[in-house]
């Protein structure tokens, strides 16, 4: 009898998907044990695993790899379905039981698959979300009962009163013009025999005006579908919503939602809906976790205020809205005002929205016995919600928090013995858990929620450790690429909205990182190989605005953000550091790590290009920035930085150019002058050279400027500058762009890091730093090949470090006398003497 299993099946990253857009999707398990050779089969039904026939018998395939194995069987048809299991051999010629059974079933591959059109009914009921109402015959017997839909800009479905799935804000948002997200629904088991009701609850999201595009089939048979004067529609009660203003819902205004139920009446006013014309972008299956509600909170304190209203505090701040409980007379009108601080005399303050009132608004019908409402198309980033017009001072369940977020898995758990680490860990958790809404956006408050670019390269790493972001990164991966020119290679510095001046910005260069980190740190291949040309031509983009290979426009953005002090007034990015010399860097850098992903994709042509082009780009560099005996012009932490990280220095000066930092360092009394990407630098420069004592002076104090400065002046997130900004101006309180210090914890407290030749962690590094003035530090990273954990621990002169190494993985360790050993699977503790 087998004594060990295996578990976590996923194809191309989820679990039991549906309407998969691609033909051969990527599987992965969790071996749990050692793996010498592992083998999948699949078939059209579950009952066939144990006896066939088999759509792909993979045979026993040597190898340790649990991750990213290619379907092996005929490319997916639009619609089929694929049941399919695992087992795997040890090294001890042990079987494991076959695995349970998991599926993945393909949605509509092909623009013919779609029979239906896109229906909205523009220039009615401006304002309101729009509600849709099909009615079909079922029969009393369906195998298969599929509903294919999207909806723009955000939609909620209905089967017969019955809301289907659970995700909100749903579609994620992508730039229409080049494709549409879509969802695919299982009917079966909700259909009722004879007649049933499909209903469509669609808002403007970031389109504006609803429109919904959808059929259901059952059996293979379209028997409901969008088409022209097709599907009933008609305003719903929100009578208002914005992304960023809020919604207005009237509660008197709501139809019966007999409407919904089969047997019921038409949808009010009974008006067909209009064939719009459609986006054109592809239809594109939902290959990444939905945006879901995650927590709801409860309010910590509430303040009246003297004019009848009331302020509430949640202690916390995030992303999301509130559920509103209430018993008042109809045509009772409750505001919300959602805001991140208030104002002297409690009131909330939007000076920092720039532009939009972040309002929601609720008029009561009156129930007797009493109602309940929460927004369905628009979300704010908040900690204080001003509410007005309540008939009664507010109890405890009037309101109540609810953080919405794309539905990432926590993969990351840090502590320390020092009370100040810890919340500022749990400020990154909390600021990074905001800010994932289909993309990874850069705030959740203000007019603006985009995925930057130039955000990413501070942030990517520290995201990984936190949350299980490969999905989402994937998707948004791919919105650069549609954003990219196809015929310059201009990567704008945010996506899927291109929200930005047309400048070549090495800052872009996420784009080629954060590809490279999901493979280092999740074992990504084929995106590699997908987004390969558009790497080279972003290479090529910034070589044609170079000037013998410098940049010396120097780009928008520059070292961004530093200590207002070291900005030129009027100017976010740092004065200290030449703007060309950054971009300079940041453009090497690119280089160099396409170079890597050539080098692993086996294009040996364009490797030894990219490595003569890098080569070019170091020397020109050197030339132009450098002073002498490694010193870099400006003298700045933020240059020595860029030189250093990017690989800028010739390896004869690298020891001198770390001890001028060092030198800066010391001399701008140990604290960082940097911005958000040379933060990031700044901490691990100092750490792999030796010196993360300096570091975590830095970051164990409540001094301006630095993250327990944040916490000392109220933060619970992350602020998007070192200062404590009020009013008008960039000055979001919950913004990620700073979190480096997050992944530096667990690289260099806890010393798990990746390797150089890492693939999805298989290899990786384990080499924490034992600074003193920690007694302890415990961290565990649940990696693509396994849980990994470090401990540490001071006892009395020495130090006990446990350490766990997952199966199928070797941690290089280092030891005390700087060698480095290799160990394997297993439990295992190192006892270090430190008299």
């Amino acid at each position: 009898m087998s004594i060990f299993h295996v578990t976590g099946l996923r194809a191309e990253g989820l679990i039991d998907p549906l309407g998969i857009d691609v033909r051969n999707p990527e599987l992965s398990w969790r071996p749990g044990t050692e793996q010498k050779a592992w083998r999948v089969r699949a078939a059209a039904v579950a009952a066939e695993l144990e006896t066939g026939p088999y759509l792909w018998d993979s045979g026993w395939v040597e190898g340790s790899r649990s991750h990213h194995h290619p379907y092996g069987g005929a490319p997916l048809e639009s619609r089929e379905r694929v049941f399919w299991q695992v087992r795997i051999r040890n090294g001890r010629d042990e079987l494991s039981a076959w695995s349970e059974p998991a599926f993945f079933e393909a949605g509509l591959l092909e623009e013919k698959d779609w029979v239906c059109v896109w229906n909205g009914m523009p220039g009615a009921w401006s304002g309101f979300a729009r509600y849709f109402q099909s009615k079909f015959n079922a029969p009393e017997q369906v195998k298969t009962a599929r509903l294919y839909i999207s909806g723009l800009g955000w939609f909620e479905a209905y089967l017969n009163g019955r809301r289907l799935g659970d995700a909100v804000l749903d579609p994620a948002p992508t730039d229409c013009s080049k494709s549409v997200i879509y969802r695919v629904f299982d009917l079966a088991g909700m259909l009722a025999p004879g007649e049933n009701v499909l209903a469509v609850h669609a808002g403007g999201g970031w389109h504006v005006s609803p429109i919904v595009r959808c059929q259901v089939e059952l059996d293979g048979e379209v028997v409901a579908k969008t088409r022209p004067f097709g599907f009933l529609c008609g305003p719903s009660a929100i009578t208002r919503n914005s992304i960023y203003g809020g919604e207005e819902y009237d509660a008197r205004l709501e139809p019966d939602s007999g409407w919904m139920l089969p047997g019921g009446p038409a949808l009010p006013p009974g008006r067909g809906s209009c064939r719009v014309d459609p986006p054109a972008g592809k239809m594109r299956g939902a290959m990444a976790e939905p945006i879901r509600e995650l927590m709801e909170l409860p309010v910590r304190s509430w303040q009246a205020l003297p004019d009848g209203r009331f302020v509430a505090d949640f202690g916390q701040n995030f992303a999301g809205y509130c559920r509103l409980k209430v018993k008042a007379p109809a045509g009772t009108r409750i505001t919300l005002r959602f805001a991140e601080y208030c104002n002297e005399d409690g009131s909330v303050n939007q000076d920092n929205l720039l532009g939009d009132h972040a309002v929601d608004a609720y008029t009561a019908c009156g129930a007797e016995e009493g109602e309940a409402w929460k927004p369905r198309f628009t979300y704010h980033g908040f900690r204080y919600v001003e509410v007005a017009g309540l008939p009664a001072a507010p109890e405890a369940e009037t309101l109540t928090g609810i953080a919405v977020g794309t539905d990432c898995r926590p993969v990351g758990r840090f502590r320390t013995d020092n009370g100040l680490l810890n919340r500022i860990e749990t400020m990154v958790q909390w600021t990074e858990r905001s800010n994932l809404h289909g993309v990874p956006t850069d705030c959740p408050q203000r007019t603006e929620r985009m995925g930057w670019l130039n955000d990413m390269m501070a942030r990517c790493e520290c995201a990984l450790f936190h949350f299980d972001e490969a999905n989402l990164l994937r998707k948004w991966l791919r919105d650069i690429a549609e954003a990219q020119d196809p015929e310059t290679g201009f990567v704008p510095m945010t996506a899927p909205c291109h929200w930005t001046p047309d400048k070549v910005d090495p800052v872009c260069s996420s784009f080629v990182e954060s590809a490279w980190n999901l493979h280092l740190y999740c074992g990504e291949r084929m995106l590699l190989r997908e987004l390969f040309p558009n790497f080279l031509a972003w290479c090529r983009c910034m070589e044609n605005a170079a000037e013998n290979h410098i940049l010396i426009d120097g780009g928008e953005i520059g070292d961004w953000v530093p200590p207002v002090e070291f900005c030129p007034p009027g100017r976010c990015r740092s004065g200290l550091v030449p703007p060309e010399l950054v971009s300079t860097a940041l453009y090497g850098y690119a280089v160099s790590l396409t170079a890597k992903i050539a080098a692993f994709l086996g294009e040996e042509e364009s490797e030894a290009a990219l490595k003569l082009q890098f080569a070019a780009i170091r020397d020109a560099f050197h030339r132009r920035f450098h002073r002498g005996e490694g010193r870099y012009e400006s003298g700045s932490q933020a240059a020595y930085c860029y030189a250093l990280y990017c690989g800028m220095v010739p390896e004869e000066l690298r020891k001198s150019a770390f001890a001028h930092l060092v030198e800066r360092f010391e001399a701008d009394g140990r604290k960082l002058t940097t911005g958000n990407i040379g933060t990031k630098y700044l901490l691990e420069i100092l750490s792999e050279s030796g010196r993360a004592d300096l570091v975590f002076g830095m970051v164990n104090s409540t001094e301006y400027p630095g993250w327990g400065y944040m916490l000392a002046n109220g933060a619970t997130t992350l602020w998007e500058r070192w200062e404590k900004a009020t009013g008008s101006g960039m000055n979001s309180h919950n913004h990620p762009m700073l979190g480096s210090v997050g992944g530096w914890f667990y690289k260099y407290l806890a010393g798990i890091r990746p390797l150089p030749d890492s693939d999805g962690f298989d290899r990786f590094g384990l080499a924490p730093c034992f600074v003193e003035g920690l007694n302890e530090v415990e961290a565990q990273y649940d990696s693509f090949a396994g849980t990994i954990r470090s401990r540490w621990k001071r006892e009395g002169d020495r130090i006990v470090w446990e350490f766990s190494v997952p199966p199928n993985s070797c941690a290089a360790v280092r030891q005390s006398d700087g060698t480095v050993r290799h160990y394997g699977a297993g439990e295992h503790t190192l006892v270090i003497s430190r008299a």
